[in-house]
C-alpha cells in the first residue's frame, strides 16, 4: 500500500468518528386519533433521546429504537398503574385486555413518529441563534401592523 493510499484511507476512517446527536422524536394528535394512552397530553408528545453514533441515519434508528423499548415499558406498567389506582389485580388485567382487544396497545406500539428532528449537539448554539434570528425577522413589525389594525377598526 503506498503512501498515498494510505493517506485516504486515514481521512477516511477519521470522519467516521462517534458523535453526539440530539435527537427529537414527536407525535400529534390528529382529529382521528382518540388514543387511550395519549388522550391526556393534549395535542401530542415528543420524547429527546442524546446518542452517540457514527452517522444522524444511525443515531436516529438508535432513538427509534429506544422509543419502542420506552413504548413496551408503559404498557407494562399499565396494570401496576391500574392496580394502584384501587383496583383489584384482576381488574386491572381485564382492562389491559380490553385495550389489546381494541387494538389500542397495538396502535400504540406501531404507531410511527410525526416529526423526526435530529442535530449534532455541537450544532445546537448555531441553530438555537439562527432559529431566534427567523422568530425575530418574523415578528419585527407586528406591533405596526397591529397599531394599522386598530386604527382601521376605530374609521369603521
Amino acid at each position: 500500500m503506498s503512501d498515498s493510499e494510505i493517506e485516504q484511507l486515514t481521512h477516511v476512517i477519521d470522519e467516521f468518528k462517534l458523535k453526539k446527536y440530539i435527537i427529537s422524536l414527536s407525535w400529534l394528535k390528529t382529529d382521528k386519533e382518540e388514543s387511550q394512552l395519549i388522550k391526556h397530553v393534549g395535542n401530542g408528545f415528543a420524547v429527546h433521546f442524546e446518542v452517540m453514533d457514527f452517522t444522524m441515519d444511525g443515531a436516529i434508528a438508535q432513538a427509534m429504537t429506544l422509543s419502542r423499548s420506552d413504548k413496551a415499558e408503559t404498557i407494562m406498567r399499565l396494570t401496576k398503574f391500574v392496580h394502584k389506582k384501587g383496583q383489584d389485580i384482576e381488574m386491572a388485567i381485564d382492562y389491559i385486555d380490553h385495550l389489546r382487544r381494541d387494538n389500542v396497545i397495538e396502535d400504540f406500539m406501531l404507531d410511527e413518529p410525526t416529526s423526526v428532528q435530529a442535530r449534532l449537539e455541537s450544532d445546537e448554539e448555531i441553530l438555537n441563534t439562527v432559529s431566534r434570528n427567523i422568530v425575530a425577522k418574523e415578528i419585527e413589525g407586528i406591533a405596526d401592523d397591529f397599531e394599522s389594525y386598530l386604527q382601521g377598526k376605530e374609521e369603521e
